[in-house]
């Protein structure tokens, strides 16, 4: 006869199995969904960026020093699950991955090493296959991707240029003309207004600037007025985001000495002002930033050297406000592999805005968070 305890975890197993299975997600952690549940999934050596599909059903992410694509199942207690084919191949050195969903869905990567963009197409399970051609041109050091649903943007860090194209009927990317736009000076993440809208953002790391652009009625970037803002004096602009209404601009500024978010509003024409204050303080480092869908919390990787997120909620005035506690841990704190720096490197919230994912990139892994009703990260 089976125990108590073993017939306890069997049931748990066919309940979160169940959940899988059905899709069904649970409005909060269930201790069913805790017991199951990992708190860090294995990815591939020396992860760089990690992106859930607009669907919430799909997560992959790009392994710098394996050229490769991990990917991965959202079950339903938000947990990754490798696929049957947990790696595909990419470009040298892949950076981050974008997603187009409409029309048809495809996903692009930016390949640092080798100057292209590979491109696949997703199956109705997640599964990436390569378009053909597998790759298209780009500038010199991709670094960012990003798609609006009808266009792909790359910011090209040594050629200080974004490289835009049109989705083509099949999925492939087709240069548009021009084919590029001139950025400052190492340019890095790319913000678009969601939900199809006007306004681009992207920031250039060695001259403490942001360049705004509006996004033409063909998809092409033309720059705004003025074309450029100010970041913090002190910290390198290192990754931006857009809230879901457009209404505010949030931007980190990596620098183990004064670290900061600096934080605008978005005017009607795109352009942005500094909020007052201009900037948040943050503990050192915010490499990588995100917010929820509902637009209420924002959230920093610190990298590197700082094994620690940062939580917001997000004021009246759009104002970042620090939770309590203002941080939480990840990653174990292992010494980097050689050539390497310490986690944790990107993170990204789901569409549910219930399920937020770091990835460590010293240990080799993504620490997989629950979302409270307050915003606050709880590991899984």
């Amino acid at each position: 006869m089976m125990s108590n305890q073993n017939l306890s975890l069997s049931m748990l197993l066919v309940v979160a199995f169940a959940a899988a299975t059905t899709g069904c997600v649970p409005p909060t952690p269930s201790a069913l969904c805790l017991a199951v549940t990992p708190s860090t999934v294995a990815t591939g050596t020396h992860p760089q960026a990690i992106k859930i599909d607009p669907s919430g059903k799909f997560a992959y992410v790009t392994n710098y020093n394996d050229n490769t694509i991990s990917q991965y199942t959202i079950n339903g207690c938000g947990g990754l699950v490798p696929m049957a084919t947990p790696t595909v191949p990419t470009g040298v050195k892949p950076a981050v991955i974008a997603m187009s969903v409409n029309p048809g869905s495809y996903a692009y990567v930016a390949n640092y090493g080798d100057n292209t963009i590979s491109q696949y197409t997703i199956s109705p399970t997640g599964e990436l296959t390569p378009l053909s051609p597998a790759t298209v041109a780009t500038g010199s050091h991709p670094l960012y991707i990003a798609s609006n649903g009808r266009a792909v943007y790359v910011t090209n860090t040594a050629s200080n240029s974004i490289s835009q194209y049109h989705i083509g009927a099949g999925g492939q990317l087709v240069p548009m003309t021009p084919a590029t736009v001139a950025t400052g000076t190492f340019p890095g993440a790319i913000a678009l207004a969601p939900n199809g809208g006007k306004f681009a953002y992207v920031v250039n790391s060695y001259t403490h600037t942001l360049s705004q652009y509006i996004v033409g009625a063909t998809g092409g970037l033309t720059p705004n007025t003025p074309a450029t803002v100010a970041t913090a004096p002190t910290g390198y602009p290192i990754d931006i985001i857009l809230d879901p209404a457009s209404q505010h601009v949030y931007v980190a500024n990596n620098w183990s000495g004064s670290s900061t978010v600096s934080q605008y509003d978005v005017g009607p024409g795109g352009e942005l002002t500094a909020l007052t204050p201009a900037t948040a303080a943050t503990v050192a480092n915010p490499h990588s930033i995100a917010i929820d869908p509902s637009g209420q919390f924002v959230y920093l990787a610190h990298y590197p050297g700082v094994h620690a997120l940062s939580q917001f909620t997000i004021g009246m005035s759009g104002e970042l406000v620090a939770m309590a506690p203002a941080t939480v841990i990840t990653g174990t704190g292992a010494t980097p592999p050689p050539g390497s720096l310490a986690n944790p490197h990107s993170i990204t919230v789901d569409p549910s805005g219930l399920y937020a994912y770091v990835l460590n990139t010293a240990d080799n892994n993504v620490t997989q968070y629950n979302i409270g009703p307050g915003g606050e990260l709880s590991p899984m």
